[in-house]
């Protein structure tokens, strides 16, 4: 197994929207892109620009059989982990829902019941202009010759994640500051704050201390790429998130002494080192 880390500095350009998984209309959305997001803003930078060296043809879902997957699916064994956390500069990222719709269509409403002729939805989004992330992907580089049956380079890696618009939706849009490569390796011991988010069962309860948020969100799982094979909140898990408070986010930083037995510490060559916790599976 050959990993690499890669970190991606980007810049909202007003904020974004990334649907809790199992709602509609409500659209309930998420304080901080999870990983399976992140993977996805991931996988269709590399396909564009694989595309775009005519190597590979990629769209965003293939057939597979009878089977709709969503091209994602690649990513199941490239990429072994998604983290990020927020650098706020001159702003703080703040969840908002404006009014998406007012009245039911009249096929849905009930003709002696007035109150259901009325379903106000709104519209989740979370506010976070010129706001900064953090992004650390660990990728095997081998698995990405074995799906696309192509070498990459060190500096193929680098356009590809400068390739990188947008995060959750399509209006998500973002501006790439900064893409760096480092060597990885495990620790044992965890002599630094963690500032990115991890799952829970990746460490002791006891062992850990600060100021931090338990969230549910979606793990990294092939089956959430097949279509309608498995519903997403099957696939929900707890995730630390190192902050004070999600609403606003006020990131924070938290300390972990002790692993459990799912979990794994590794140590990023940046210009300046990392530390993060995964899930070791």
């Amino acid at each position: 197994m050959t990993l690499k880390a890669i970190k991606v500095l980007a810049e909202f350009q007003w904020g974004f929207s990334v649907r809790v998984a199992g709602t509609s209309a409500a659209s309930l959305v998420y304080s901080i892109p999870p990983p399976t997001t992140l993977v996805g803003a991931f996988m269709k930078a590399l396909a564009q620009y694989l595309t775009d060296k005519g190597v590979s043809n990629l769209g965003e879902s293939y057939l597979e059989g009878h089977r709709l997957v969503s091209s994602a699916e690649k990513a199941r064994k490239i990429i072994k982990a998604a983290t990020a956390r927020y650098i706020p500069e001159t702003t703080v990222p703040l969840d908002h829902g404006d009014i998406l719709r007012m009245e039911r269509g009249p096929y849905t409403r009930w003709k002696d019941d007035i109150s259901r002729w009325f379903g106000i939805s709104a519209f989740g989004k979370v506010y976070y202009p010129r706001g900064l992330i953090e992004i650390i992907y660990v990728i095997d580089l081998r698995e990405i010759e074995k799906v696309f049956k192509v070498k990459l380079e060190d500096k193929d890696l680098f356009k590809a994640l400068w390739n990188i618009t947008w995060i959750g939706s399509k209006e998500g849009i973002v501006t790439v500051k900064d893409v760096e490569l480092g060597s990885i390796e495990p620790v044992v011991t965890i002599t630094k704050p963690l500032y990115h988010y991890f799952p829970k069962v990746a460490i002791l309860e006891e062992g850990i201390s600060g100021s931090y948020i338990i969230t549910m969100m979606p793990r990294l799982d092939v089956r959430a790429y097949t279509f309608g094979e498995l519903a997403i909140t099957q696939l929900l898990e707890e995730y630390i998130i190192p902050a004070k408070s999600l609403r606003p986010f006020i990131p924070d930083a938290v300390y972990v002494t002790k692993l459990s037995n799912s979990g794994i510490a590794y140590k990023c060559a940046f210009r300046g080192e990392e530390i993060f916790v995964i899930w070791r599976k």
